[in-house]
């Protein structure tokens, strides 16, 4: 009887705590992207891989699909004009910044458009399941949604 109880106990345990004890989300992987601009909307644009040093993450761009390996960002500011995009880091200084129902938030960082005319835009981004990174970018009051697969 003693041990069915202690067994009954440890079960009910198991069962309530057994959520806590699943692992967190990561961002950290290759994730496909798509393309936001017409002609090539929706279309598959590139590979981008996080990778995350002392809780910083970052992200840098290592297949392209619909330019040439050796296109450069002309409209990129500062020290990325007219550097290769392939290989360009494009997200930077993400943290996370919480945990809401289970999903960690990564944010503090910004995201460069490259597409937009190569301007940095603040962004968020939260796991959606093992496979789908959902990002927010947003310039002031302008905000865009945006969706990632990941590939490994």
């Amino acid at each position: 009887m003693k041990k069915s109880i202690i067994f009954a106990a440890m079960l009910v345990l198991l069962i309530f705590t057994g959520n806590s004890l699943a692992a967190e989300p990561s961002i950290v992987g290759v994730w496909a992207t798509t393309s936001q601009k017409a002609p090539n909307e929706g279309k598959l644009s590139s590979h981008i891989e996080i990778t995350e040093q002392n809780g910083v993450y970052s992200g840098k761009i290592v297949k392209l699909f619909l330019n040439p390996s050796d296109t450069k960002c002309e409209k990129c500011p500062g020290d990325r004009k007219g550097k290769p995009i392939l290989g360009m880091t494009i997200v930077t200084n993400m943290k996370k910044t919480g945990v809401s129902g289970g999903v960690p938030e990564f944010g503090g960082g910004k995201l460069l458009d490259i597409e937009g005319g190569g301007r940095e835009v603040n962004c968020t981004m939260w796991p959606e399941g093992p496979s789908k990174l959902k990002l927010k970018a947003s310039i002031a009051f302008i905000s865009k949604t945006l969706y990632w697969t990941r590939i490994q």
